[in-house]
């Protein structure tokens, strides 16, 4: 039933990525350069039957940089506009949510940003074994496993209720 689905992962940061995965078929893209690159990945995907896409919400850190806060934000903000402009549905997933679901404990205090970002590189590489994984591709194919898992454990498509929150473009 899920055969022809395809599952899309975005991790949203300057160096994250977009995993697509369709069937025992995975793609990854490092985070688009620009608005033009990203619309012409997106609408690429409008040719496809059955989209399920999500997209990592975060928040900036008080501790995070002027520039990392607006760059982080610009993408953000365009992925979103491009998939609203190629009419592609798509919900927002907490980085708590899709870590605790695929198995990777929280972020100790104890740990720099680098050890758990090496675990969550670590889970992907054990999902994903005939990929060479990267830290930059990681977290969206987790993201898009986890969306994978979701929808095909319960039998429909993403909801709030199901570890995503609903996107709306009424505001």
């Amino acid at each position: 039933m899920y055969d022809k689905t395809t599952f899309v992962g975005i991790d949203p940061g300057k160096n994250g990525a977009i995993a697509i995965i369709r069937g025992k078929h995975v793609d990854t893209h490092k985070m688009p350069a620009t608005e033009r690159d990203m619309s012409d990945l997106f609408e690429a995907l409008t040719i496809e039957d059955d989209v399920v896409i999500l997209i990592e919400k975060v928040n900036a850190m008080p501790m995070d940089a002027k520039k990392a806060i607006w760059t982080f934000s610009g993408n953000y903000h365009s992925l979103r506009m491009a998939m609203i402009c190629h009419k592609l549905p798509f919900n927002e997933v907490l980085p708590r949510v899709w870590q605790q679901a695929m198995g990777i404990p929280p972020k100790k205090k104890s740990h720099t940003k680098t050890m758990h970002k090496n675990n969550l590189k670590a889970k992907a590489q054990q999902l994903f074994p005939h990929l060479t994984v990267t830290l930059t591709i990681a977290d969206a194919l987790l993201i898009a496993e986890h969306c994978r898992r979701t929808v095909q454990n319960t039998g429909a498509s993403l909801s709030p209720g199901l570890g995503a929150e609903q996107s709306s473009t009424e505001e």
